[in-house]
């Protein structure tokens, strides 16, 4: 919406060079004041006239044209003082243009008392323009004005009061305006005398309307029109406050004309209108239910206890690691600006400061840290960061996905003899192997070069400008997100030939050894030229990390595999994947990655042409003194490698877990006995034990459940009524047991029960090594006895959570260690775990004719029931898993453990 101002004011002079700068139509002449001005179209009383009624979205879109322009005049202080429907002209675009200034005033005049204002005789026609001189006189302490001017069937009441001298303000232009809304929606009135009456009832101080334009039928424009029609000035709205409500739609512009307007805006970071369109993007409210469901997902499973003692653990070992290779912790700033490595990253959160620049938050911990070293000049460091990376939903409005991941990066003057590529995959291995549940997982090394992928797309006839696109295809399939079809589809988009399909699909699918992948990559080895190069020098080095990585020490199977793709954007040169089968059965491929990185030599040396003149080669570049001679050379060349510390806390849910804390105090009774359980927690600190203070739950049944859900074995409770004693329960065969200590006594008890629980777990751990890992079957190196083939099979009544199963597995295997040495290391041994007294397990053990035909086998099972009915269902199911252990699997030793009472039968 323009304007155009005609007036002897400097001001509105200015105003009227403004509007015909930006807008653009063709032109009428208007004559005010010596000035002529042209402007093409008709008057808004044409189109009024001409039945605009029946257009309701084009009323909607003149009326906020209208208020538009009234919020810019009112914003200068300008006041018009004559708006009526002749001088609001319509452009050839239809666009709304507020002109004849001739009765305009501005604070500035109002200001000077003294100064005699211009005569500026009206004359009255059919308009109903009202034949006064105005005049100014001193402003009002409410910032009124002071004067009688006007046009009688559009002026406002303060303007026609008798006197003199009228006081009013900027809000006679929107009573002026509430008339004009009025004929815009009403039909055309036909006769001057149907005019005058309609116009004059709707002037009135309770404002008549016609009886067909009521409430139920036209809800926001009666609204709108009473709101402006108001005789209380005070009580009518601002040009501002108008535009803002919500009885005024919002404007409706064509998608090309608002995308047009918005890149516009946003080309000019200094404008106010793109200062506007920033804050507006700022003050934005937020909903009560943006509010509650922006985060209700984000850390529900980190913030109960055992996931977050997990996670602590988790963090110790790798932490452990990383320190053990001479790293040093080094985090990178929060915030980066907007990088073109993740232009086609959707799930990379970016956000808008007030300044309306862009800027990420970390995606990964590596392109921060590239860009750190680059902008720093570091040239040797080793350097380690766990910390939360951040990645976007596809569903908006609610907050990013948090992950940890744990960083371990190696920056060196050149890339040497392959080393570094060579400690990162030591790394990884030594991570997998602090953690007792994921040394005996399926895990497998994948690697790639990118000089191999380059070669492949060579080989193949691929523009360059194509590799991005066959590279992001690549990636969602690898990661199954398309079937081969669907990849072949995309393909063809890129105007494959079948030829190069049939060739690419051959290369990259290969995931082998290095001597069969290399043997597959003969058709382009064999031959000549650049892609041969470059195929070679990615197998040379392959070949060198593998030698280096077995040096060291990694038993891990490694594979060459071409096909991987993940992230290459950022490497330039050795890929590589750690993959562990964590899930039985999870998906299709049935490996979780929990490690991923590579070299990206390539990257530093793009960050540091950012902030310095052309690099030389890719890694190296030089700074120029004053003078303009080189003062340095700087030498970087960096490789690392990110784990995922979300999949080794999923791991460890199977593992042995140890308690946040050993020990819990509490006190019972009429006093507090804050002192007291102040000076127990003290001597337990000091002594190393890990305790807390449960004072916040109120029963001991709390108490025991808070403790039976993370895992704490002991509770210390105080009573007021005894001195010199306490009472420690003790979780053992399957519940807490009480025991009355000594106070002077209590360390000593605790570091014995807490001894004995470490070596349970020490063994149960040894049992689990020795289940997964199967003893070799050379008898030269096997020993005659030992610790057989065992398995643990739950047969109870309730099922137990892994942890107390394990618990539990401990137990029996530190009763049963005797009996087991006598048995060959070759034989294979079923445990079955009871919840049956230890008369039922004899009674079992004793008549049960296991190696009897079928019809001796069922009598012995009805004389085992006969003597105990009480557990007919339970004895039956029993003896099923016995039969089919036995007749079905051969298991040649059977052992019959009660849990309750830490007795066994052997069955052989």
């Amino acid at each position: 919406m323009h304007i155009f101002s005609i007036t002897c004011n400097e001001k509105v002079i200015l105003g009227i060079i403004y509007m015909f700068v930006y807008s653009n139509f063709s032109y009428k002449t208007v004559h005010t004041c010596g000035i002529t001005v042209s402007v093409s179209g008709c008057e808004t009383r044409t189109a009024i006239d001409s039945g605009l009624y029946e257009d309701e979205e084009r009323v909607w879109r003149l009326f906020r044209e209208m208020v538009e322009g009234l919020t810019h005049i009112h914003q200068q202080g300008m006041i018009h003082r004559d708006l009526k429907p002749v001088n609001v002209f319509l452009d050839s675009n239809d666009h709304v243009k507020i002109g004849d200034f001739g009765l305009a005033t501005t604070n500035i005049l109002s200001r000077h008392p003294t100064s005699t204002p211009a005569k500026d005789p009206l004359v009255g026609n059919a308009d109903g323009k009202l034949t006064d001189t105005p005049s100014f006189s001193h402003e009002m302490g409410d910032g009124s004005l002071t004067g009688q001017v006007g046009t009688a069937l559009y002026v406002a009441p303060e303007l026609s009061t008798s006197g003199c001298k009228a006081i009013y303000n900027q809000k006679v232009d929107l009573y002026s305006l509430g008339i004009i809304f009025f004929e815009m929606c009403y039909h055309p009135l036909l006769t001057g005398m149907e005019r005058v009456k309609v116009l004059m009832n709707l002037r009135k101080s309770d404002i008549i309307l016609p009886s067909d334009l009521t409430e139920d039928e036209s809800p926001q424009q009666v609204h709108i029109i009473k709101w402006l029609l108001n005789h209380d000035p005070s009580q009518r709205p601002t040009s501002l406050e108008l535009l803002q409500s919500d009885y005024v739609p919002p404007p409706q512009l064509e998608e090309a004309e608002l995308q047009e307007m918005v890149r516009h805006t946003l080309s000019n970071p200094q404008s106010k209108a793109y200062k506007y369109l920033v804050g507006s993007c700022f003050s934005q409210e937020v909903t009560r239910a943006e509010d509650i469901t922006y985060d209700m997902n984000v850390g529900k499973n980190v913030a109960l206890p055992l996931p977050m003692m997990l996670q602590e653990l988790a963090k110790d070992r790798i932490t452990r690691v990383f320190q053990k290779h001479g790293a040093t912790c080094l985090s990178t700033p929060l915030l980066m600006p907007r990088n073109s490595l993740y232009d086609n990253t959707e799930s990379c959160v970016r956000l808008m400061t007030h300044s309306g620049g862009i800027v990420t938050i970390p995606h990964d911990l590596r392109v921060p840290f590239a860009r750190y070293v680059a902008s720093n000049g570091i040239t040797c460091l080793k350097r380690y960061a766990i910390d939360k990376v951040y990645r976007e939903k596809k569903v908006y409005g609610f907050h990013p996905r948090e992950l940890y991941e744990c960083a371990f990066d190696i920056v060196t003057p050149n890339s040497g003899t392959l080393m570094v590529e060579a400690e990162l995959l030591s790394v990884v291995w030594e991570v997998v192997n602090e953690f007792h549940s994921m040394r005996d997982k399926t895990c497998l090394i994948r690697l790639n070069h990118t000089s191999l992928l380059k070669a492949i797309l060579m080989h193949c006839g691929i523009e360059e400008e194509k590799y991005h696109d066959i590279y992001t295809i690549l990636s969602e399939a690898r990661d199954e997100k398309y079937s081969k079809f669907q990849v072949q589809t995309h393909l063809i988009s890129l105007c494959l030939t079948d030829h190069a399909m049939v060739t690419l699909f051959s290369l990259i699918e290969t995931e082998s050894p290095i001597s069969k992948v290399a043997s597959a990559f003969r058709v382009i080895t064999k031959r000549k030229g650049e892609a041969a190069s470059l195929a070679k020098q990615g197998f040379h080095e392959l070949e060198t990390i593998i030698s280096n990585t077995e040096a060291l020490g990694v038993k891990c199977p490694i594979v060459v595999a071409p096909g991987l793709v993940y992230n290459v954007q950022q490497y330039s040169g050795m890929m590589c994947q750690f993959v562990c089968e964590l899930k039985k059965k999870r998906r299709r491929g049935g490996l979780d990655v929990i490690a991923a990185g590579g070299r990206y030599d390539n990257m530093l040396a793009n960050f540091r042409n950012m902030q310095e003149p052309p690099l030389l080669d890719n890694t190296t570049s030089k700074t120029l003194d004053m003078t303009g001679m080189t003062s340095k050379e700087i030498c970087q060349s960096a490789a690392g490698i990110s784990i995922s510390l979300d999949k080794i806390v999923s791991a460890l849910q199977d593992e042995d877990n140890t308690p946040i804390v050993d020990v819990v105090v509490c006190s019972f009774g009429h006093r507090s006995m804050v002192k007291e359980k102040a000076a127990v927690l003290r001597e337990l600190w000091t002594a190393g034990i890990r305790s807390s203070l449960v004072d916040s739950l109120q029963s001991l049944e709390e108490i025991q459940s808070y403790c039976q859900e993370n895992l704490i074995q002991h509770i210390v409770m105080l009573k007021d009524i005894e001195t010199g004693t306490l009472r420690v329960r003790s979780w053992e065969k399957e519940r807490f047991q009480e025991k009355k200590v000594n106070t002077s006594d209590l360390v000593e008890y605790l570091q014995r029960m807490l001894k004995s629980s470490s070596e349970l777990t020490d063994s149960n751990n040894m049992l689990t090594k020795s289940e997964s890992k199967p003893q070799s079957t050379d008898p030269a190196s096997s020993p005659s006895v030992g610790n057989p083939l065992l398995n643990f099979s739950f047969v109870t009544v309730e099922k137990y959570p892994t942890n107390t199963r394990k618990r539990f597995e401990a137990q029996m295997m530190s009763h049963m260690s005797n009996t087991l040495q006598c048995l060959s290391a070759k034989v294979r041994v079923e445990v079955l775990a009871l919840t049956l007294e230890s008369a039922v397990v004899k009674t079992l053990a004793t008549h049960l004719e296991l190696d009897s035909d079928q019809q001796e086998f069922q009598k012995s099972i009805g004389f085992v029931i006969e003597r105990h009915p009480r557990h007919r269902k339970y004895l039956i199911r029993i003896c099923d898993v016995i039969h089919e252990l036995r007749r079905e699997k051969n298991c040649p030793v059977i052992i019959l453990y009660s849990l309750g009472d830490n007795t066994f039968k052997v069955l052989m």
